[in-house]
């Protein structure tokens, strides 16, 4: 179910972007979400979802440049791919992206919040953004909290 409703997001950011006239063999990059309680931390739960939008993002055609690359983005061991403000004008050009997915996820009890946008690069305003809701999965989690 949590993959079925990620690959609705990513369909519903793809629906959006091409609104957006974003063309889809324009690069776009994917950053792992992050704990909305502790925005430089984020965990498994996190890091497949960024991966599950990625590939169905790339499923759907668009150029989803793979960002593992250290420099570009601010990597934190076990943690993920992070976009640092100060660093979106060097993201750009180094990747000739012209926007990156990233959001945020809060954990509840019964099911976790995600909130994901694309952000163009450059200007920083909101090609797309799509907010939803996944099972607790509390496995994905090192040491689950309550949150909401």
């Amino acid at each position: 179910m949590i993959l079925q409703r990620n690959y609705a997001a990513a369909d519903q950011l793809a629906r959006q972007l091409e609104k957006a006239k974003v063309r889809k063999q324009d690069p776009l990059l994917v950053a792992t979400i992050a704990d909305v309680t502790y925005l430089e931390g984020s965990s498994a739960f996190g890091r497949i979802t960024s991966e599950q939008v990625a590939s169905r993002l790339a499923q759907l055609g668009f150029n989803v440049t793979e960002v593992k690359v250290r420099g570009s983005l601010y990597v934190q061991k076990g943690s993920g791919e992070y976009i640092l403000s100060r660093n979106v004008e060097e993201i750009a050009s180094q990747h000739e992206a012209v926007a990156v997915v990233s959001g945020t996820y809060a954990v509840g009890t019964m099911e976790n919040m995600i909130s994901l946008r694309a952000v163009e690069l450059g200007t920083g305003r909101i090609l797309a953004g799509h907010d939803y809701a996944v099972p607790n999965v509390s496995r994905l989690f090192p040491n689950p909290r309550i949150l909401y």
